[in-house]
């Protein structure tokens, strides 16, 4: 609660400097808020001769999936490993279409906690968990929630102007506008 600060530099070997304005920063981080997707039907099997189980889960269209969590029940106490794979499409040398599932993480289901898994905008229409039951009986699915980060976009928009979104492909540039360098400035 200082009314002044004073700062002295000893530079008499150099020229003078010239101070344009001085000032304090104030940080603050939110975490981002996610919205809860539920239009997609989850099925679970099992396979007795691999001792794995499989949850399926396929939406009605692509969506980006930001966070995954995933709650199993049966045994009091159980620890199963897992792997996570998104289904893709991609033409092979024929031309011809193929699908297969590309393996995106592993990780554990425990009967102490519930698993959530971070995908980082991945775009999926349709992804399988693979459950290692090996020698146990094999679990149910309590509840599975996917959830989408909130994003934003800024513009300026004039009014009774009809404007068009056009949305490309990823590996477009990103453009580059003045309106960037204004972020602290927009409300």
């Amino acid at each position: 609660n200082y009314s002044y600060y004073l700062i002295q530099i000893e530079d008499s070997t150099s020229a003078p400097l010239n101070i344009l304005s001085a000032g304090y920063y104030e940080v603050n981080s939110e975490d981002g808020t996610y919205t809860e997707l539920t239009s997609f039907k989850s099925t679970i099997a099992d396979d007795s001769v691999s001792k794995q189980s499989f949850i399926r889960v396929v939406f009605d269209t692509t969506q980006v999936i930001d966070k995954l969590s995933i709650s199993l029940s049966g045994a009091p106490y159980f620890l199963r490993r897992a792997s996570l794979s998104i289904k893709r499409e991609r033409l092979n040398k024929k031309k011809e279409k193929e699908i297969y599932y590309e393996l995106v993480s592993y990780f554990e289901f425990s009967s102490k906690q519930q698993s959530i898994l971070e995908l980082h905008g991945a775009q999926v229409k349709e992804f399988l968990v693979t459950i290692e039951n090996d020698d146990n009986p094999s679990l149910d699915l309590a509840a599975i929630k996917t959830y989408q980060l909130n994003r934003y976009l800024t513009a300026w928009l004039k009014k009774d102007v009809s404007y068009t979104l056009k949305l490309g492909a990823l590996e477009q540039q990103v453009p580059t506008y003045d309106i960037g360098f204004f972020k602290d400035s927009i409300p």
